[in-house]
């Protein structure tokens, strides 16, 4: 992955302290974020997806020099360790090695994994491995961009992979990682509902 996002101007970046996060309307926002100006960290054309809003002019980036412009170590390791993660995850090995072992992953939405998981192994034995029950290929990502303030690694992804009846399963994830010594204590998840109640009832687990 190539490239460091840059952190917004503090005109950008106070929409946190007055929307929750995890809520419905800080996705809104996060969504919105490439449209406003917030510069991801990926550059998408390097992973053939489309950047988000992208016939919408972005604001110039914050000069190198300037101090809204620049992460604080905080930002820089909390970025690079879910960076890393990511690559671990395309490269074969598991993204979720960066979790806590309690940490609280959250699944919004009202499909068969909607919910709050307590503690990484929950959440490994109730989402993924019902998931990969259910494929042949199991998910690999394409990321979108990556988003850093503070404690808090937002991320938006593509992910594609293949279910034991050989339709596709493909989804469009965005995550709020909140993290603590380069690990994520506690995550929300947002996904479409449709794509996993389908395959669900479609497919089985162990078929």
């Amino acid at each position: 992955m190539a490239g460091v996002g840059a952190r917004p101007p503090k005109s950008r970046r106070i929409w946190h302290r007055a929307v929750p996060l995890g809520s419905t309307a800080a996705l809104i926002v996060l969504l919105g974020g490439t449209a406003s100006g917030l510069q991801p960290d990926v550059n998408t054309a390097a992973f053939g997806a489309a950047p988000v809003a992208a016939d919408v002019p972005s604001a110039p980036s914050p000069s190198p020099d300037a101090d809204d412009g620049a992460q604080t170590p905080e930002e820089q390791r909390n970025l690079a360790a879910v960076r890393e993660a990511f690559q671990r995850w395309e490269a074969g090995g598991s993204f979720y090695d960066i979790l806590s072992d309690d940490a609280v992953w959250t699944i919004t939405g009202t499909s068969p994994i909607a919910g709050t998981y307590t503690g990484r192994q929950q959440f490994l034995d109730e989402v993924i491995a019902p998931l990969s029950d259910r494929l042949s290929v199991f998910v690999k990502p394409t990321v979108r961009g990556l988003w850093v303030d503070g404690d808090t690694v937002f991320a938006e992804w593509d992910g594609h992979g293949v279910a034991k009846d050989g339709q596709p399963y493909d989804m469009t994830y965005s995550w709020i990682l909140h993290m603590k010594d380069g690990r994520v204590t506690r995550a929300v998840a947002f996904l479409d509902d449709n794509v996993v109640t389908d395959l669900w009832e479609r497919v089985p687990a162990g078929r």
